[in-house]
């Protein structure tokens, strides 16, 4: 697909910062120069620095230019919120990728985890034995898996799991609860006994059946 003179600003500027080319606090080059250097007009230079505003990468100051904010893994990484309305088809999706990251979270986890990360895990699943369902429960439940990925100490991972569960927490459906509690906690179970016996293959096994058997609720006749 051809890029657009916007596309074309945006990429620019976007690597100039990548490379370190434009640091932290740097104003970055004039809109009427890059328009000129990049050939293309000075509308299409605001555009894409509006958009990075946006995304708080740049921060324009009246009169005064733009400028580059501290870019971290989360930065960016926040601004997909906006892009996960919840749909049947959007939880589906959600599902479909922590197939794969919480098969690998939990292997992290059993590598990395600290102390505090197993005890917090084993006490949210207590929480979750102890519960009668609904909200409460479906909340405890993400809580679970967002431990499991804190406590992979991977930043990115958890990072995204957190944008994630966030989302769901305020958009939780009725295809979650087509399975009782009771089955459930007895899925996280597995999933904790074989953390806490440090097997790696069961963990990720358990881990991998629970996600499936959910996408698999969700076909299951309304």
């Amino acid at each position: 697909m051809k890029k657009t003179a916007i596309d074309i600003a945006y990429e620019y500027i976007e690597k100039m910062i990548i490379k370190g080319k434009w640091k932290v606090g740097d104003k970055i080059t004039p809109e009427v120069r890059l328009a000129e250097e990049l050939g293309v007009s000075r509308v299409s230079v605001r555009s894409a620095i509006e958009k990075l505003v946006a995304l708080n990468v740049l921060t324009k100051k009246r009169g005064g230019g733009s400028f580059v904010n501290k870019v971290d893994e989360g930065t960016c990484l926040n601004n997909l919120i906006p892009f996960m309305a919840i749909g049947e088809s959007s939880y589906r999706e959600m599902l479909e990728y922590r197939s794969y990251m919480d098969v690998l979270a939990v292997e992290l986890f059993i590598k990395n985890a600290s102390k505090e990360n197993k005890e917090n895990l084993k006490l949210i699943f207590e929480k979750m034995s102890v519960s009668h369902g609904g909200e409460e429960f479906f909340l405890l439940d993400m809580e679970f898996h967002q431990e499991i990925a804190r406590g992979s100490q991977n930043k990115m991972l958890s990072k995204v799991n957190q944008i994630i569960f966030n989302v769901l927490k305020y958009n939780y459906t009725e295809q979650y609860h087509k399975l009782s509690p009771k089955e459930r906690i007895e899925e996280h179970k597995k999933i904790l006994d074989s953390i806490l016996e440090k097997d790696i293959e069961m963990a990720k096994l358990s881990t991998k059946l629970h996600i499936l058997r959910t996408l698999k609720d969700l076909d299951r006749p309304k």
